[in-house]
């Protein structure tokens, strides 16, 4: 998984890491919302 988030940060200035988590993809909303919100709250002020 990380070395395709460096190729996909790598050619596209769009993509980027907010934070990393312990949950995984299925479970990310539910168990980790606080960083999801945090997330979409950075893309917004991009």
């Amino acid at each position: 998984m990380r070395a395709t988030v460096s190729k996909a940060t790598a050619v596209n200035e769009r993509v980027t890491v907010y934070a990393t988590s312990t949950s995984n993809h299925v479970q990310l909303i539910a168990k980790d919302a606080e960083t999801v919100a945090g997330a979409i709250e950075d893309v917004v002020k991009r």
